[in-house]
């Protein structure tokens, strides 16, 4: 009987020490860090939670009071930095030890964190973010697009055309794919020399059907189709029939020209809406690709008509930067866009080819893109875009594209 008693106290004894052996264990370790940070470092080593400061120090450190329900994870989530900088920045400045296990914050009430949490969160941003297209990343709900092309003589220093135009855009899903609506609102200003003004007022009557654009979006950014192609077409069709379209298209000068651009495949015109960089730009050319936080040039597939040369389409590489600003929690984005060398030569040829015998003058052309993303860190929901197109063409004639795009959906805005 004596025997079986004292083998229930050695039994429980054991099983007790195996159960709290993860505490001992935790109490050991601290008690040992606290004795090697104090040989370490005896006169700095201070605790953060009410015993006593250093002053000099406290200078740096904030404390955090850590309530109810909360824990490691969802403070350092709260604050923007990773679980282990917290544990080993506390832990570095105060004995009251925490650990990154299943302990975590056990009997402690405040943490020590650095008053600036930038280096932080500096050290905790990745090299990669992943950008998604099926959730709130890159909203396109109710974005407003202010637009100004112009065309210069430079060396007259006369302004050929101006057309500033303000679109708004929708971006809904529908089983899983993107619909992105384009709808012109209204021109906010047209100054055009009168040499031009003619085809331009045809173009705004005749180019009415594609006033609103329904577009089906792939999730690589590429427009897959024109949902409302029916649509247009019929349109096209009814406006042709109008005794204004007819006065238009039966003009000597402008008629056979209009007829021959305006009556062919209306998908293969819309083809230019695939290739134009303001519509990229409003479900930008990102989706599912990976931002780097480093600076990097690389040759993209986008390609755009040349304002010079019609029937080119420019080819670029793209540089792209990346600043940060967390206090702020701003993350800006600076990609430039600059015609492939070889183009260069691609259009030396059609040029000589066309016009050897009128113009002998060597060629000189340039077509850069500069885009400005502007993005809230915490979301990466893009708040604003402002892109800067240019195209030169022997330093004479320039063509300036300028795009801002801005994002009034509700949910930004409260960001």
């Amino acid at each position: 009987m004596l025997n079986t008693f004292v083998f229930t106290i050695f039994l429980l004894i054991f099983l007790g020490c195996i159960y709290f052996l993860p505490i001992f264990e935790s109490i050991i370790s601290n008690a040992l860090r606290i004795f090697f940070l104090f040989l370490a470092n005896p006169v700095n080593t201070y605790i953060c939670n009410n015993l006593f400061y250093s002053k000099t120090k406290m200078e740096e450190h904030s404390v955090y009071i850590i309530k109810k329900g909360e824990t490691l994870e969802s403070i350092a989530k709260n604050l923007r930095v990773n679980v282990d900088d917290l544990v080993e920045y506390h832990n570095a400045h105060t004995s009251d030890f925490i650990s990154n296990d299943k302990w975590g914050l056990f009997m402690t009430k405040e943490l020590c964190i650095p008053k600036d949490l930038t280096n932080m969160r500096l050290a905790n941003v990745p090299d990669i973010i992943e950008l998604g297209h099926d959730n709130t990343l890159f909203n396109c709900n109710d974005i407003v697009v202010d637009e100004i092309s112009e065309m210069k003589l430079k060396g007259q220093d006369m302004l050929q055309a101006q057309i500033m135009q303000r679109y708004s855009v929708e971006k809904s899903y529908t089983d899983n794919r993107v619909l992105c609506t384009i709808d012109r609102r209204e021109i906010l200003k047209r100054q055009i020399s009168p040499m031009y003004r003619p085809l331009a007022n045809v173009l705004t009557f005749l180019g009415r059907p594609l006033d609103r654009l329904t577009l089906g979006i792939n999730p690589d950014g590429a427009i897959a189709k024109v949902v409302n192609q029916e649509e247009i077409s019929e349109q096209w069709q009814q406006l042709k029939q109008t005794d204004e379209a007819q006065a238009l298209l039966t003009d000597q000068t402008l008629g056979a020209n209009i007829e021959q651009a305006m009556d062919a495949d209306y998908s293969q015109s819309l083809d230019v809406v695939n290739k134009t960089l303001k519509y990229r730009l409003l479900c930008p050319d990102m989706f599912n690709r990976h931002f780097f936080a480093k600076m990097h040039t690389y040759e993209t597939d986008l390609q755009l008509p040349s304002n010079f040369f019609a029937s080119n389409k420019i080819r670029f590489t793209l540089n792209e930067e990346y600043t940060f600003d967390l206090q702020a929690d701003a993350l800006s984005i600076h990609r430039r866009y600059e015609a492939v060398n070889e183009m260069q030569q691609e259009l030396l040829d059609v040029y000589r080819s066309s016009m050897q015998d009128y113009l002998q003058c060597p060629m000189d052309y340039k077509m850069s893109i500069d885009c400005i993303f502007m993005l809230s860190y915490s979301n990466f929901q893009i708040q604003n875009t402002a892109c800067h197109l240019q195209e030169e063409l022997n330093n004479s004639a320039i063509f300036i594209n300028d795009i801002n795009i801005m994002y009034n959906n509700s949910e930004q805005q409260t960001v």
